[in-house]
């Protein structure tokens, strides 16, 4: 855990012993955090409030590796591909029938996902012990040590939340453009009203003269998952802060209900740009003040990253830039 409670920095042995990378934590990184446990690449956090949640994340699960393979448009794994998103945070139950310490402990016991065993310090009916479960067990069973507990307690009756803080997020605007090698080029416009570095994903509003494109009067989401990709250089922990930018992938997916935009000539306009995908895949760099993406394409390496019928022709590729408005 960072020092504030509400960061969550890794690292893998793939990548530099610079600690410059995080986890989003719940509440878009807004969660304070009192102490964590981690075991088989499931981390297990426990709030200052007694909150518990899991999340099966890493290098790998979270598509930030640049050696395999990666699809949105898939829910599970298929032959090479493994799927994306990765898992969110899982709430886990309430313990409300006795207190416990910010002292949890996560330990995997068997094969898959589902062994792993949490265990979370505390006190029920004046008996001191240990509240344990599997991690996808509805209800918690307790176990008596008759040892010694260490406070204080979370859930404690009386307990006042912590201050609130916002996300830190950022408000950008840009434009996709694509020109082909044969043929005038077509743009839209693009406002993303919170985007994160660390917490993904974003919601994209498309203009088009300007206007965000809606169906039943509604501005269309297009939502914008990104992915912090391999680097090999070492980095200030908090490099974003310093000018070094963030070297991202990105998905912006096209909703199902892009056919149903209100207007003719916005859903002409959109046509015209995303032709017939369903997705545009990115790679590029992203920093507080700037955000240059390139859609991935045939001439990109054909092992890795996405699937090649994911991939644009070289010549007919969309840029995505922005900047903070």
């Amino acid at each position: 855990l960072g020092p504030d409670g509400r960061s969550l920095i890794f690292n893998d042995w793939w990548l530099p012993a610079d600690w410059s990378r995080q986890i989003c934590l719940p509440d878009r990184g807004t969660f304070l955090a009192e102490n964590l446990s981690v075991s088989a690449s499931t981390v297990f956090i426990v709030g200052t409030l007694g909150e518990l949640y899991t999340r099966l994340y890493d290098f790998d699960t979270a598509g930030e590796n640049d050696t395999l393979t990666y699809s949105f448009l898939i829910n599970a794994a298929s032959g090479d591909t493994r799927a994306l998103p990765a898992e969110e945070w899982r709430r886990q139950p309430d313990i409300t029938d006795g207190l416990i310490t910010g002292r949890v402990t996560i330990t995997q016991d068997g094969q898959g996902n589902a062994a792993r065993l949490l265990r979370v310090e505390g006190v029920r009916d004046g008996r001191t012990g240990f509240y344990f479960k599997h991690i996808f067990d509805e209800t918690w069973s307790f176990e008596e040590t008759g040892l010694s507990v260490c406070g204080p307690f979370l859930n404690a009756p009386g307990r006042g939340p912590p201050a609130p803080v916002e996300p830190a997020d950022f408000p950008l605007r840009g434009s996709l453009v694509r020109s082909p090698l044969f043929g005038p080029s077509v743009s839209v416009g693009v406002d993303i009203p919170r985007f994160n570095l660390m917490c993904s994903p974003a919601e994209a509003h498309v203009l088009v003269n300007g206007i965000p494109v809606t169906v039943n009067g509604v501005p269309l989401v297009f939502p914008l998952h990104h992915v912090h990709s391999l680097v090999l250089e070492t980095r200030p922990r908090e490099y974003w802060l310093v000018g070094i930018a963030a070297k991202v992938r990105a998905a912006l997916l096209l909703p199902g209900e892009v056919d149903e935009i209100d207007d003719a000539q916005a859903l002409n306009a959109v046509r015209a740009l995303f032709e017939d995908r369903v997705v545009v895949n990115f790679q590029g760099t992203v920093t507080p003040a700037t955000l240059d993406l390139v859609e991935m394409t045939w001439q990109d390496p054909a092992v890795g990253v996405v699937p090649g019928n994911e991939k644009a022709d070289p010549t007919n590729a969309i840029v995505f830039e922005a900047s903070p408005f």
